[in-house]
């Protein structure tokens, strides 16, 4: 693919406009293409699941900042008379919510996640079609050139022929 890219640059600049393309370079050109776009959903995966794994760090600092918050109340709360502590242990539903809420938060953002994956997916493949139909469209009519030059030098060489 290296080599493809870089007779692309090499033919450009020595004749000074593009050349046209056979089969070979356009296949590798979109093999290229398609070689290009597969690295670069690679690496937003990579930049995504840091900043998943970033998100979740902070979530669990927080996490842990409500748990000894909620400790240090607990502690300090009031105490009955036989020495036990009065108020029973509510302490534990902050956390639960914070649970409750990053439980939600996760399930909304991969719904997200899921909804724009398929998004770009049905795009991507909708590009993808319409350039191949312009291809198709290009080749044919490549195609119809060739045979009217072909038909064109038949003529020619059989009325020369019939001048003879």
């Amino acid at each position: 693919m290296e080599g493809n890219r870089a007779n692309n640059d090499v033919s450009a600049r020595a004749s000074g406009i593009d050349e046209d393309h056979d089969e070979k370079t356009q296949l590798l050109d979109e093999l290229l293409a398609v070689y290009e776009d597969s690295k670069a959903q690679d690496k937003a995966r990579l930049v995504a699941a840091q900043q998943e794994a970033d998100r979740i760090e902070n979530m669990g600092a927080t996490i842990r900042v409500e748990a000894l918050q909620s400790l240090g109340k607990r502690k300090a709360g009031p105490t009955d008379a036989d020495g036990s502590r009065a108020g029973g242990g509510g302490g534990g539903s902050v956390v639960m919510k914070m649970m409750k809420m990053m439980q939600a938060d996760s399930a909304a953002d991969l719904k997200f996640r899921q909804h724009q994956y398929e998004t770009d997916r049905k795009e991507r493949e909708a590009v993808r079609a319409i350039e191949y139909e312009e291809r198709q469209r290009e080749r044919e009519m490549y195609m119809d050139q060739m045979h009217m030059q072909h038909d064109t030098l038949v003529a020619i060489l059989q009325s020369k022929n019939n001048a003879i």
